[in-house]
């Protein structure tokens, strides 16, 4: 009987440790007059879908990379044609914000900082100043 009530506890830590993994958090914006569909942000270690972005919607989505990322890629279908855009961004699977804006001529555009709960956008690098 004791392992009877000793399985469902289990069940719930396995469920609580999967739901711990470290995730980025990521905003896709759609700056455009057009609907965006099939859109997908990806690099080496993962490729995540992202719904169909209404102009003028954002949606916020969790990118699950395996360590570090050197390149991210944004792709998505407009007006029957496919728009992909790939740079090198670097950030790691926690500790990151990721924000993705495309622009009315269907510009992509990334920004990637160190999250910061509490500031409503995320935080670039700071840059160094020369002396």
């Amino acid at each position: 009987m004791s392992a009877l009530i000793r399985l469902p506890l289990i069940a719930v830590t396995v469920a609580g440790c999967i739901s711990c993994s470290p995730q980025t958090r990521c905003t896709a914006t759609n700056n455009s007059s057009e609907i965006l569909t099939h859109v997908v942000v990806s690099g080496r270690s993962f490729s995540t879908p992202v719904p169909d972005l209404a102009p003028g919607s954002s949606r916020i989505v969790s990118l699950a990379p395996r360590g570090e990322e050197g390149t991210m890629s944004v792709a998505f279908r407009v007006q029957g044609r496919e728009v992909r855009h790939t740079e090198p961004t670097y950030f790691e699977a926690a500790g990151y914000e990721v924000r993705i804006s495309v622009s009315p001529e269907l510009h992509v555009t990334t920004e990637v900082g160190l999250f910061q709960p509490g500031l409503p956008k995320a935080t670039p690098p700071r840059s160094r100043s020369a002396s």
